[in-house]
Parts: C-alpha cells; sequence; structure tokens
C-alpha cells in the first residue's frame, strides 16, 4: 500500500507501490519519525539524503528528517554540509535531496522528489503521513 502522498500523485504512487508490493509480509518493525529539527513536534514526511556508493555497495548518505515545514531549510543545510565531504578513492556521492518517507520502503527505494515546489503546492502537511 502506498503512503497517502504517493496516493496523490500517480508517478510517486506507481514507484512506491512496485516497490512496497516487493517486501515480504513479516511483522515490520513500525514507528513515526519526527522531525529533525529541534523542538518541531512535526512528523517527518522526508528524509534529507544524498545516493552515495563506494563502487560496490550504495545507499542514501542521511542528512535529517524533515516535516513539510522545514524540508527546504534542511536541504539548504545538508548542502552545505556536502561541500564539506571528503572522499575517498572509490567513493561517490551525488546531490542532496528530499526523499518521500513512505511506509514500507527502504532508504535506497524511496522516491527523490524531484521538484520540491510539489508537495508544497498541494499542501502536504505531513499530518496524514502513515506510521513507518
Amino acid at each position: 500500500m502506498a503512503c497517502s502522498l504517493c496516493e496523490s500523485n500517480s508517478r510517486l504512487r506507481d514507484q512506491c507501490t512496485q516497490r512496497t508490493t516487493s517486501l515480504e509480509p513479516a511483522r515490520p518493525f513500525r514507528y513515526r519519525p519526527a522531525c529533525s529539527v529541534t523542538r518541531c513536534d512535526r512528523p517527518a514526511v522526508y528524509k534529507i539524503a544524498a545516493a552515495w556508493s563506494n563502487g560496490t555497495s550504495r545507499e542514501l548518505k542521511n542528512y535529517g528528517l524533515a516535516c513539510a515545514a522545514h524540508g527546504e531549510s534542511l536541504l539548504d543545510a545538508a548542502r552545505r554540509r556536502l561541500q564539506a565531504v571528503r572522499l575517498s578513492d572509490g567513493e561517490s556521492v551525488g546531490p542532496a535531496a528530499l526523499y518521500v518517507l513512505c511506509t514500507g520502503c527502504r532508504d535506497t527505494e524511496l522516491v527523490r522528489l524531484e521538484n520540491h515546489d510539489d508537495c508544497a503546492s498541494r499542501g502536504h502537511s505531513g499530518e496524514d503521513t502513515q506510521t513507518l
């Protein structure tokens, strides 16, 4: 099942649903991630991350979790931190971006939000975010 944000956008829904249906229906660990901003008690709807690889494996390098209100400010901070990253031989890292948190998706399966204005224009507040 896709999350409510993915349900409202056909491209995200198709990607999210395709990925979550391949997971086995084991009893998953569930929690509601919170925004990384101090004293923000809103649920996170984004993971701020950059694609990282060492040539043989890849993952999302995590720069924090954000509610809809703090996504852009945390993304800006992640971009500044990413400039200071020193890579070892064989390592590569992509640009920092917002990834939509979605129930049942692992971090490498999260959908990258291509147009950050998409969520704001739809009024996505994070209030309907499902528990991960």
